[in-house]
């Protein structure tokens, strides 16, 4: 009767279970402390990225002698910024990915406005991608089914400076303008001398 009674209580015992119950709360657990990492780290680095966007932006702002020269010096930027010291590093990881730096007028992009007053958006463009966010926890499954998921493009539109090339060809086209005037200014001659201060 006693080892009868053994056997019985050994069925009828659930004092493992607790331990299958704990082994599933901690994967989930942790799946979730994962999932709460990729997206922080997401939101983080768009920080940073949005600011390489503005500074690249800015360096595309500037005056200079074309708008090719511009153009040359914010991809020099660019390139600068993402071979620096720990973001050179996590852009290895492959866990983000940023495209190759879009410049100029994106105004075709975005609906137009009243006719009075369209917006004009010129500036840099960077896609950026957010791979650590394709992931696949254990008891969750995948986090991602989109493939879009993750995408985005960072946008800094702050203008852009005219350069001098544009700028010598608005004094020629205006010194054209101004001798069709009137006949007395017919009489300046092919030598003038255009001197500009920091615009046109």
């Amino acid at each position: 009767m006693k080892e009868l009674r053994g056997k019985t209580n050994r069925l009828a015992d659930e004092s493992g279970v607790i331990t299958l119950d704990f082994i599933f709360a901690l994967s989930i657990a942790f799946g979730f402390s994962i999932l709460f990492f990729a997206v922080s780290f997401t939101l983080s680095m768009v920080e940073v990225c949005q600011y390489i966007t503005f500074s690249v932006a800015r360096t595309y702002y500037a005056a200079n002698v074309s708008e090719q020269a511009q153009q040359d010096i914010a991809r020099q930027k660019y390139d600068e910024l993402k071979g620096k010291g720990a973001f050179k590093t996590i852009l290895k990881t492959g866990w983000i990915t940023l495209g190759d730096v879009q410049l100029g007028n994106a105004s075709d992009d975005f609906p137009p406005g009243p006719k009075e007053s369209d917006p004009v958006f010129v500036g840099a463009r960077i896609p950026f991608n957010a791979k650590v966010l394709d992931l696949r926890i254990p008891f969750l499954g995948r986090t991602v089914q989109n493939s879009t998921t993750g995408q985005a493009t960072l946008n800094a539109f702050l203008m852009r400076e005219v350069s001098t090339q544009e700028c010598q060809a608005f004094d020629s086209q205006r010194l054209s303008k101004l001798k069709e005037l009137n006949s007395l200014y017919q009489s300046f001659g092919s030598n003038e001398v255009v001197i500009t201060d920091n615009g046109c």
